[in-house]
């Protein structure tokens, strides 16, 4: 984390005019005049703090990394082909599915679904809903275990805490 974001966080709850990092990471805060003895009580109590913050801060963008590495993973359909979990490859599925209800409306057969090799797959329409259902299951699944995971790193109080994560 960079000193700035340290700052921040310092002086966001205490009146200082800067702070100061050793070589061996020690952190040493630069009161502002006229902090009282209470603010700077809690200045220090907030610098006991700072290592638990970092920690948060590495875990999140290690959450960030694994969510990304799965998302380019993609979703195995268990029909032989696998397709994207990006936001444009939902966005793309989602407008292509839209499209092939209208179509069946008119009596028209579904597009057909290009998988992550660019190769075509030929669905009929309750074979693409059933793979709309699935698929959607999958990224929400996806979703909803890494909004408990990031949760668990806001709510955690010890970097033991977090290493369980």
């Amino acid at each position: 984390m960079l000193i700035d974001d340290v700052h921040n966080f310092i002086s966001a709850q205490v009146p200082i005019s800067g702070i100061s990092i050793s070589g061996d990471g020690a952190i040493t805060i630069c009161y502002s005049d006229g902090a009282t003895n209470e603010q700077k009580q809690l200045g220090e109590k907030i610098l006991l703090q700072v290592p638990l913050m970092l920690a948060k801060k590495e875990k999140i963008s290690q959450l960030n990394n694994d969510f990304e590495t799965t998302i380019k993973q993609g979703w195995e359909s268990g029909r032989g082909f696998k397709l994207g979990l990006t936001i444009e490859d939902t966005s793309l599925l989602l407008g292509l599915f839209v499209l092939a209800k209208e179509g069946a409306v008119l009596g028209l057969n579904p597009p057909p679904i290009i998988d992550t090799d660019g190769n075509p797959h030929n669905l009929t329409m309750a074979e693409l809903t059933v793979l709309m259902l699935q698929y959607g299951q999958h990224r929400a699944q996806l979703a909803f275990i890494d909004a408990n995971k990031r949760k668990a790193v806001e709510n955690a109080n010890s970097i033991e805490e977090l290493s369980q994560i």
